[in-house]
């Protein structure tokens, strides 16, 4: 149990296109219509038509840098000694935070910087011009999630995929919050809208359904391709994804119901390890093994 990886893929028949073809991407995100991809060496960041053309902002990245994510309008890079706060709307304009403890992963949420590593059970919290106050939890982090709440600040829960396990933190409160076991192992979480957390438990393998209103709770689970790794929100159909490694497909569920119904797949390129939607519906795959990032417009239908 826990401790889940990505399967190896097999060849690859991709829906739509590719491009940046030969860069491995360990790390996407999106805000707005502005993408980031990142490799081991370097962020990419820019829209649509930047990166079909070659000419997304390029920011070289050292060998400390980890989690990508999207808060509060920025692309946040946790860089062990540092965290760098990247703009969408000004990728160039980077601001780079000290940290006290190493950080592997970090969001940004009304104005503080919350950050974690995979082997303390604690969350750094960094306010400009305040010492750093420490939070304690339950487990390490190895994926720190912001996900927007309609008239709330962004709740934030942390992954840790030793333990598999997904918990809150009470931001009212300035506590941990409640901590459930995701599965039996989980891979990825992604935000989806108004508190929903999109989670990809790998070895089970299932789709699961979150929602983190005042402590984090389980809502909806359902049965899907081997090997799930990847997982995102698509606004515009108002669909819950995981994308399978195993198989090269991404599976579009709809949660209206109660109970998440496959209605939508996408053919992946190999190794998608991550999966994001622009607000029109596109659909972003990045290939950790070099096969680029895949651009589908349109899905196809169940």
């Amino acid at each position: 149990m826990g401790d889940a990886t990505p399967a190896p893929s097999p060849a690859s028949d991709p829906d739509g296109d590719v491009v940046h073809a030969g860069v491995e991407f360990s790390d996407l995100a999106v805000v707005g219509d502005v993408i980031a991809a990142r490799s081991a060496e370097s962020l990419y960041v820019g829209g649509l038509e930047d990166f079909r053309a070659g000419t997304a902002t390029e920011t070289v990245l050292g060998a400390d840098c980890e989690d990508l994510a999207a808060s509060a309008d920025n692309f946040i890079v946790a860089c062990g000694d540092e965290i760098l706060q990247v703009p969408a709307a000004d990728p160039a304009d980077v601001t780079a935070w000290d940290t006290e403890a190493p950080a592997t992963t970090a969001v940004l949420v009304d104005g503080r910087m919350f950050a974690g590593n995979p082997d303390d059970e604690e969350i750094t919290i960094y306010a400009q011009g305040e010492d750093p106050e420490s939070l304690a939890m339950a487990h390490p982090a190895d994926q720190l999630i912001a996900t927007p709440r309609e008239g709330s600040p962004d709740s934030i829960v942390r992954i840790h995929r030793a333990s598999t396990t997904i918990q809150n933190i009470d931001l009212a409160n300035e506590r941990q919050g409640g901590t459930l076991r995701v599965g039996i192992g989980v891979g990825q979480g992604s935000p989806g809208e108004d508190g929903i957390v999109v989670v990809a438990d790998t070895l089970a393998p299932e789709i699961a359904i979150y929602t983190t209103d005042d402590v984090v709770r389980l809502q909806q689970t359902a049965p899907v391709d081997d090997s799930p790794w990847g997982a995102a929100w698509d606004p515009e159909r108002k669909l819950a994804w995981v994308a399978s490694t195993a198989e090269n497909r991404a599976i579009g569920h709809d949660i209206s119901g109660g109970v998440p119904i496959s209605t939508h797949e996408i053919n992946t390129v190999a190794d998608a390890h991550n999966i994001a939607f622009l607000p029109d519906g596109t659909f972003l795959a990045a290939s950790a093994t070099g096969e680029g990032l895949q651009i589908v417009d349109e899905p196809t239908g169940l």
